[in-house]
């Protein structure tokens, strides 16, 4: 027993081999699409694995329905191609996008390209020659499989890779930000709106932010909740999934009495699980921080991505680069972090959650890395 845990030796077992491959990609959200697809249409062969069913889980699974000033300050290659298949489909009107729409032309786009997907299927261990990781053990419903890759970029929830191959992290941040949302239906409102709140809900700024969708009478409404949680510690995600999905409730309940238009509106959709919007991010050979993307203007070899903040009273949106170094875990070769959990601080990784800049780092990782591929030939 270790801290009051009961521990038991795992036998040692063979497990099948997937392939080998260039590219070995672990996370299904924008950042890991974006990656494995920029090195497939290079001619690299590629696995990417999903921990959920489905891609863009930072945007389908939230129902982020609109581009704000943030993602609109960059433009990635991808995010040009998604929304010319959206409006090819109906699903894209005046910066707002239908996210089912979105969810199949992700797929399309992932298999156009020749990316071997794995749905459902998360990491559990490393395979690693001393710092140097040469693959990954996952486990899905047939069980544990290995996967061999001469790079491999870990886009998980958390970081998991990482994290299984020993990596440095920085301190968990004290207070940890969540994202809620909900799709309302037969509602009265055409323009966004933002309603404050009673302090008794408990939201971080005691707002609710409304955006109609592209289809009438359809709104997704969004709230953020601050506490002590660790992201990594089930016990304590399944408390903040209980609390967070009976506010939303709550806040249903609220608008409906007290915010015309909602009268008649009705509760469809809950968001498939709470977004953290802060907490794990890795110690990297390189580190950005805020107060450095916004004064800084030098242009680093590195990813170009956007933040947005108050100026005074005017709200200023700044774009900045990250460097490679920042993906890198020190002390690890072969492994490249592509997510909110790279080196930088609490205030940038909430934006690197955000469209554009997901996409923007994953397609500058996959560049970084088919150049560094190319040159060992």
């Amino acid at each position: 027993m270790e801290g009051g845990v009961v521990r038991i030796a795992e036998s040692s077992r063979e497990i099948p081999v997937l392939g080998e491959y260039d590219v070995v990609v672990v996370g299904g959200g924008l950042s890991g699409m974006a990656a494995s697809v920029t090195v497939a249409r290079r001619g690299l062969k590629t696995a990417l694995f999903c921990e959920r069913g489905y891609l863009g889980w930072e945007i389908v699974g939230t129902f982020t329905c609109a581009f704000d000033k943030t993602d609109k300050a960059i433009s990635p290659l991808l995010k040009g191609e998604i929304v010319e298949r959206l409006e090819a489909v109906g699903g894209y009107k005046k910066e707002r996008f239908d996210v089912n729409a979105l969810q199949i032309i992700l797929d399309e786009i992932v298999r156009d390209a020749g990316v071997e997907v794995y749905f459902s299927t998360r990491p559990c261990g490393v395979l690693a020659e001393g710092d140097e990781v040469k693959g990954v053990i996952v486990v899905n419903k047939s069980g544990r499989q290995a996967a061999l890759g001469r790079l491999i970029i870990d886009a998980s929830d958390q970081a998991r890779v990482a994290a299984l191959a020993g990596a440095e992290f920085q301190k968990l941040d004290p207070l940890i930000t969540v994202k809620r949302s909900f799709v309302v239906n037969n509602a009265a409102l055409e323009t966004p709106i933002i309603v404050r709140m009673p302090p008794e809900f408990d939201l971080s700024d005691d707002r609710v932010y409304i955006q109609p969708t592209v289809w009438g009478g359809e709104l997704v409404v969004t709230f953020y909740l601050t506490g002590e949680c660790d992201p990594t510690d089930p016990e304590e995600v399944t408390r903040v999934e209980f609390e967070s999905r009976r506010k939303v409730f709550e806040i249903m309940s609220y608008l409906k009495g007290n915010v015309p238009g909602f009268e008649n509106a009705m509760l469809t959709h809950t968001d498939f699980e709470p977004l953290f919007l802060n907490g794990v991010r890795i110690a990297g050979q390189e580190t950005v921080n805020f107060e450095e993307a916004i004064t800084k203007h030098d242009v680093p070899p590195g990813i170009a991505c956007s933040v947005t903040y108050m100026e005074e009273l005017n709200e200023e949106t700044a774009v900045f680069y990250i460097p490679y170094g920042c993906l890198i875990p020190r002390g690890l070769k072969n492994l490249l972090v592509c997510s909110s959990h790279i080196s930088v601080d609490q205030i940038i990784q909430s934006f690197l959650l955000q469209f554009s800049n997901a996409l923007q780092l994953g397609e500058g990782t996959g560049k970084f890395i088919t150049s560094i591929l190319m040159r060992e030939g």
